[in-house]
């Protein structure tokens, strides 16, 4: 979507080479097929906090809606991974740290937990079945949206963890809000210059 975007803007989109510790080399080849300038992907596993540096070099790192999923020690980790190679990182979370901050995303949840029996490629009866039919898949939703909100890092936190090191990097935090009330964080750090 974001490539799409930026061609209709008539703005050039960066190149993208998508990676994760647990590849999905299948989904990703459908997305590279897409958009072959613009997206690649490494199919073999690649470790965050330590990331090869043929593989890191000249790129930036960039990481949406994930960040609360890393333990304190894992984000440090790859903080560090990040000034170690002289990557700029850009972290985003859709939410601050709130129980109740995943309510904006609520219609569009709703949509997309009613779309998904109908767009699986497999075991679509199943699907429907646990979406439509049982309070499961809403409850699950819902037990993950606050979860993932009282996971999310906080201005201050995310400053602890890049305070020790150093000042070879800029760090900047922000906060954007989306409509409903929705408020989300932005946090990046890039060679200080």
């Amino acid at each position: 979507m974001l490539i799409d975007e930026l061609l209709r803007a008539g703005a050039a989109p960066p190149r993208f080479v998508l990676t994760d510790l647990l590849p999905q080399p299948e989904a990703w080849a459908a997305a590279a097929a897409r958009h072959p300038a613009f997206v690649a992907f490494e199919p073999s596993p690649v470790d965050a906090t330590r990331i090869p540096r043929a593989l890191a070099e000249g790129r930036a790192r960039l990481m949406i809606n994930a960040f609360h999923h890393f333990s304190p020690e894992l984000a440090r980790a790859i903080l560090a991974d990040a000034v170690r190679g002289s990557s700029g990182i850009f972290l985003s979370e859709g939410f601050e740290r709130n129980p109740l901050g995943f309510l904006p995303m609520v219609p569009v949840g709703v949509a997309a937990l009613a779309a998904n029996p109908l767009l699986a490629r497999r075991s679509r009866a199943a699907k429907a079945w646990l979406t439509w039919a049982t309070p499961i898949a809403a409850a699950a939703s819902v037990w993950d949206g606050v979860v993932s909100t009282l996971r999310v890092y906080t201005e201050a936190e995310l400053r602890e963890m890049v305070a020790p090191l150093g000042d070879a990097f800029a760090w900047e935090y922000g906060t954007y809000d989306f409509p409903l009330r929705g408020k989300g964080y932005y946090f990046f750090g890039v060679p200080a210059r």
